[in-house]
């Protein structure tokens, strides 16, 4: 199966092109390398598409004969949605928004890589999914907007998406080097 991971040069990304090709699977990686290094795939045996989900026409071009559309590319990190909410929106939102508008095109599901950030300044641990989502930054309501695109494409459009919200994801290849490091 051909796969397009957009955000494939990125932290996780990456480990998800390394399954993917391990399952016998040909990797499409689009990604525009604002968060994402090029020595995290330089290695692998991926078609590479320097290239932003903000651009439809690029995203589009990207999903010529794929099956499936692994989509983690995105602007992470609560402190830079707080100092610049409108990169975090156009990427994370019109991004997804993208990414549905080809999938839709090409019949393709789309796995989409949320946050646990929707949830907002939840006090009650452990965090569950039946939890009530109240986002406390521009991150997490676009990430939160962007999961009721996904579903609503995947009702509206017959496609099968699937959202899978993230936690405090760490380990080898993150950026420990940046204002917005994660754990």
């Amino acid at each position: 199966m051909k796969v397009l991971v957009t955000g494939g040069a990125g932290f996780i990304g990456s480990y998800v092109c390394e399954l993917l090709i391990a399952r016998g699977h040909k990797i499409v990686v689009l990604d525009d390398f604002s968060t994402g290094l090029r020595s995290n795939i330089e290695m692998l045996p991926v078609t590479l598409i320097d290239g932003s989900v903000t651009a439809l026409p690029v995203v589009e071009s990207a999903m010529e004969g794929v099956e499936a559309v692994a989509h983690l590319a995105a602007l992470g990190s609560v402190p830079r949605s707080i100092s610049d909410p409108q990169s975090t929106l156009e990427t994370n939102l019109i991004g997804t928004l993208n990414v549905l508008e080809a999938s839709r095109k090409h019949q393709t599901p789309v796995i989409f890589a949320s946050s646990s950030s929707v949830y907002g300044s939840v006090a009650d641990l452990p965090r569950t999914e039946d939890l009530p989502t109240r986002p406390v930054s521009p991150y997490g309501a676009s990430k939160l907007a962007a999961e009721a695109l996904v579903l609503a494409y995947g009702s509206t459009y017959n496609m099968r998406n699937i959202v899978l919200r993230f936690f405090n994801v760490y380990g080898p290849r993150q950026r420990p080097d940046g204002p917005y490091a994660a754990v």
